[in-house]
């Protein structure tokens, strides 16, 4: 092609002018050392301007702050007062250096103080957001406002008739208890449980997130809470499971698989409350989030004593995992290989079971082994057929036998 020799020649001719004195390898040298010289002053100007700007934006901010703060502690009208809280909320909720800033300054013992003396509805309002927002933040800020009485604060705004003032009581406590073990046991230790268990009913779809929300949180963190600070939640959670709200229900179920981890104590309260039945239903649950977090619960059960397995199994649930194993979702997949590999390990009574009450799901995790990408669900499949053949009988390991097992211990 007579347009890429020209384009050919012109390269070399230009190669050749600009390296006419130098070797090539001199040439690649000095091409380099400019790039990377251009590179450096790049960054060096790039820096500088960062430099130049960042202190006149972080004082600007600190001075905003400060006049804040003076707004607020100054003798002032209702009016202002609820102007200058409305600025600062705004500011906490962009996060960010200001919340520190403003901690610093002493807002949270002046909010405290303003809280006590004021009666105005949106002035409350007002300090319990930025207090929220506040208890939202680091650890070391959450524990500040403990430190300044913000558990008390939250509980006076729980035992309102006020569905607002009581949802801004159940975030801020659960805030508070998403901190940390010692936050959460100071919270089930404070009296809330029984304002919580109050709204588990409520019409409220606010109030019936976060009710459901600091429910799961007071059941959350490790080391696990003492199933006597949590067992007075029992009515809360028999309640909020069988909440309409699709996102309320997620964290409801979280509470429920939180607490049936607590064994014994917690997994036969779970048992003793009647809520396998509802558990088994939300298998079926259009929100993959919903019937995963319900799988998980039945698994939990399942690692239970074989009286609590064989609870579990009475209630029909291995015809109800059936179908999980055809799911399109990997997790739901793997989830119900695992639940199965619980009860099998209880031994052929269990074993058994399984034969009878699900006769396609032996073969159908022999196939799925077989046929399934990932390493993470074959390995659940594994443990199945591992668990039958140690724990089953002689008639248990042949029936695995005739199923096909074989491809699966030489695969």
């Amino acid at each position: 092609d007579i347009r890429q020799m020209w384009g050919r020649l012109r390269l070399n001719k230009r190669d050749n002018i600009l390296c006419r004195h130098l070797s090539p390898k001199d040439a690649q040298n000095r091409r380099e050392i400019s790039i990377q010289d251009n590179r450096r002053t790049m960054r060096i100007e790039n820096l500088a301007k960062k430099r130049n700007l960042r202190p006149i934006v972080l004082d600007e901010m600190k001075q905003f702050v400060r006049d804040l703060m003076q707004s607020l502690c100054a003798e002032a009208t209702c009016e202002q007062q609820v102007s200058t809280l409305l600025s600062i909320r705004n500011r906490l909720l962009e996060g960010g250096s200001a919340v520190q800033e403003f901690t610093d300054l002493g807002l949270i013992a002046r909010l405290i103080q303003l809280f006590g003396t004021s009666v105005d509805y949106n002035r409350q309002i007002l300090i319990s957001s930025c207090l929220i927002a506040i208890a939202a933040g680091t650890s070391a800020q959450t524990h500040a406002v403990v430190e300044h009485g913000g558990v008390e604060l939250f509980l006076q705004l729980l035992k309102s008739s006020n569905n607002t003032k009581s949802n801004q009581g159940l975030m801020g406590l659960g805030n508070i208890t998403g901190c940390c073990p010692n936050c959460r046991d100071m919270v089930l230790e404070s009296g809330a449980i029984e304002l919580i268990t109050r709204h588990a009913d409520s019409t409220d779809v606010r109030l019936i997130q976060s009710t459901c929300w600091v429910v799961s949180n007071l059941h959350r963190k490790i080391p696990k809470p003492r199933f006597e600070l949590v067992s007075p939640l029992l009515p809360a959670m028999i309640k909020i499971v069988h909440c309409a709200d699709e996102d309320a229900l997620i964290d409801a179920c979280w509470a429920a698989s939180y607490l049936a981890d607590m064994r014994p104590q917690g997994l036969q309260a779970f048992i003793d409350a009647k809520l396998i039945p509802r558990f088994l239903d939300l298998l079926n649950h259009e929100r993959l989030a919903i019937q995963t977090q319900a799988l998980r619960t039945i698994g939990a059960i399942a690692v239970g004593d074989d009286k609590q397995t064989q609870e579990l199994i009475d209630h029909g649930t291995i015809r109800c995992l059936i179908p999980l194993f055809d799911s399109k979702n990997g997790m739901v997949r793997k989830e119900a290989c695992w639940t199965i590999s619980n009860i099998v390990a209880s031994g052929p009574l269990m074993i058994q079971r399984v034969i009878e009450d699900g006769p396609t799901i032996i073969p159908r995790i022999i196939d799925l082994y077989m046929t399934e990408v990932s390493p993470i669900i074959q390995k659940e499949c594994m443990w199945v057929i591992n668990n039958i053949f140690q724990d089953g009988t002689i008639p248990q390991r042949q029936y695995m036998l005739d199923q096909g097992s074989m491809q699966v211990l030489k695969h």
